[in-house]
This record gives structure tokens, C-alpha cells and sequence, in this order.
């Protein structure tokens, strides 16, 4: 989905007001994000600008470029020196993407399991109003989380919902972990939160050929250049 101006404002703005700063933070982004050159941003990619920030940047994307970790967000990942590790998870569009449809409960555990008590996870992702009433985001994903879907979240994993907006038709939400507790929320309940709707770009692992396929190459071309 790559990084807008306006996303990383929401993003220093959470961080502003339970973090304080990004200086010398533990933080993990999923997807190797770029920043297109219409926001006006010197850095090229996330990793550049969070760095800038003063934040220990990590990132995970299949594609395993600038440093990125390739993992499948599909599994429970066993990476102990993750385990409440990150004071901040970014999910900039990437979430959605993961396959299939039953696995959305994996990688919301995965990232419960990594984020350290009092860290916040920042969601941006396509939202199944946003779709159904004015057509936003179709074919991007076949995943779209609903209105309430964070605020279950929270609650069913003592998180603290700090914010809750929509951005650029997108939902974008914050989210602080108050405790320690193992991931509790119930798998048929947070399915229930994301709709399915065929027809986005779908990978089912880091070897996956879809990734290859001539279309998928040049949506992947176009959300580098800035296109959606």
C-alpha cells in the first residue's frame, strides 16, 4: 500500500501520545514500505524515514529486500527474541493481503504475541463500509475489516483503543497493550469482523508463484510510483 503523509502523521501522533518518541524505540513494520515522491518526503522508504525517527527499525515483508525479514504472517511464528519485543507494530496495508481468510487469526496472534506490554500496533487497512458504500479499495485485497473490528480487539486483549479514525478511505487505528495476557480473542468472533470479498491480490507464502504473475508485478510496479 506504501506510506502517505498523511498516515505517518497519525503515526507520530499516536506515538506522541503514549510513547512519547521513537528515539531509541524497538519497532517492527510489516511490509517493506516505500513513500511515493507526491508526499513530499525525502525518505524513500519507511525504513529510512522510522530511522530518521531515531527508532530501531525492523521490517518483514516476503520480499526479504532492505534488510526485511521474510516470514509468513499466515503461521504462528516461534521467534522468541520477538516475544514482547516491539514497542510499536505498524501495519500499513499489509494484514489484509494475508491468506487464507482463517489465517487473519494467526496473524493478529502473532503480532499480540511480539508487541511488549505498553507498546502500541498502528493499523491502516480497508474497511468494508468504506467498500460497500463508495467502492474504495476493490480488488486490493480480498480481506476488509469492519467499523467495530479494533474495538473488539481491545476488548477482548485488555488494549487500550487510543485512536480511531478513517484516512484516505482506509481504517486507521491505534492500539496500546495494558497487559501481559495470552492472545484471547475468540477465532470465530474476529473472522466474524473481517468481510471476504473476492477478487485482490492474494499470496499464500514467501514462495508463493502468484506473487510472479504478470499482473501482480505491475500492481506491486504502480503502488511503488504511488499508484493504489
Amino acid at each position: 500500500m506504501g506510506l502517505r503523509r498523511s498516515y505517518l502523521d497519525f503515526i507520530q501522533d499516536s506515538v506522541a501520545a503514549t510513547l512519547g518518541s521513537l528515539q531509541g524505540r524497538e519497532m517492527l513494520e510489516l511490509g517493506n514500505q516505500r513513500i511515493a515522491r507526491r508526499e513530499g518526503i525525502r525518505e524513500r522508504t519507511g525504513k529510512a524515514w522510522f530511522t530518521q525517527q531515531g527508532a530501531r527499525h525492523t521490517s518483514l515483508d516476503f520480499n526479504g529486500k532492505d534488510g526485511a525479514v521474510a516470514l509468513d504472517l499466515s503461521q504462528r511464528i516461534d521467534r522468541p527474541e520477538w516475544r514482547g519485543h516491539f514497542d510499536l507494530i505498524t501495519n500499513p496495508g499489509t494484514t489484509e493481503h494475508v491468506e487464507p481468510h482463517a489465517a487473519q487469526y494467526e496473524c493478529f496472534a502473532n503480532l499480540h504475541d511480539w508487541l511488549k506490554p505498553g507498546g502500541i500496533v498502528i493499523h491502516i487497512v480497508p474497511g468494508i463500509e468504506e467498500l460497500e458504500s463508495r467502492g474504495r479499495w476493490k480488488n486490493h485485497c480480498n480481506n476488509y475489516y469492519s467499523a467495530r473490528f479494533f474495538a473488539d480487539l481491545a476488548a477482548a486483549n485488555d488494549y487500550e483503543l487510543v485512536a480511531s479514525t478513517v484516512l484516505n478511505d482506509l481504517r486507521a487505528a491505534c492500539l496500546r497493550k495494558r497487559s501481559d495476557r495470552p492472545f484471547a480473542s475468540d477465532r470465530q468472533a474476529l473472522l466474524a469482523g473481517i468481510t471476504r470479498r473476492e477478487g485482490g491480490i492474494v499470496y499464500h507464502g514467501i514462495d508463493d508463484p502468484e506473487r510472479r504473475r504478470p499482473v501482480n508485478v505491475a500492481r506491486r510496479f504502480l503502488r511503488k510510483l504511488g499508484w493504489r
